[in-house]
């Protein structure tokens, strides 16, 4: 998780003092031919490290493979999605709502729950291929973080600072509306 939360040094003192859990997955069952579904579970846990709030690193599938499907079991979160360069996505995760992720699309879990776990079924075409998001492909356009115990999704610095093409959109902050 190295790189991924936005406050590095608050991250690191978490991990030398605590070293928490932050999420995990588990692969239900791996398709072992395009034809077959793979599907798992996945936990998040409650937490944060700084203001940010627990998540999971970040996945993708190549844009050839299938996209995935994600379902709320338990709590309550959200899944940032980053096309490459374009604008992120942002939608709400809870019990029996389900959300779409294209093919080739990166793309994160945070639990939005300051006391409870989120937990969320995965599903999508073909056998598992993990991808490794780069050091750069960590920083997604959007954080995601308590604010005096609400919910705010703000514009991530560090992706403005990489990519010039971002620097031009506007450095709002809002605090997100449960649907």
């Amino acid at each position: 998780m190295a790189g991924c939360f936005f406050n590095q040094a608050a991250y690191d003192a978490l991990m030398t003092h605590t070293n928490p859990v932050i999420y995990e997955m588990y692969e239900m069952w791996e398709a072992e031919t395009n034809a077959d579904l793979t599907y798992g579970l996945g936990v998040i846990y409650h937490g944060k490290v700084g203001n940010e709030l627990y998540m999971t690193r970040g996945f993708y599938r190549d844009q050839h493979e299938a996209a995935r499907l994600f379902t709320g079991l338990r709590g309550e979160g959200v899944i940032l999605a980053q096309p490459g360069a374009g604008p992120a996505t942002v939608e709400w995760l809870r019990e029996g709502h389900v959300v779409y992720v294209p093919p080739g699309v990166p793309h994160r879990i945070v639990n939005i729950s300051l006391d409870s776990i989120l937990v969320v079924s995965y599903t999508y075409a073909g056998p598992a291929v993990r991808h490794s998001l780069t050091k750069e492909a960590l920083i997604f356009q959007k954080l995601v973080m308590d604010h005096d115990g609400k919910v705010g999704i703000i514009d991530n610095p560090r992706w403005l600072e990489r990519s010039p093409a971002a620097s031009h959109r506007s450095r709002r902050q809002h605090t997100a509306a449960r649907p």
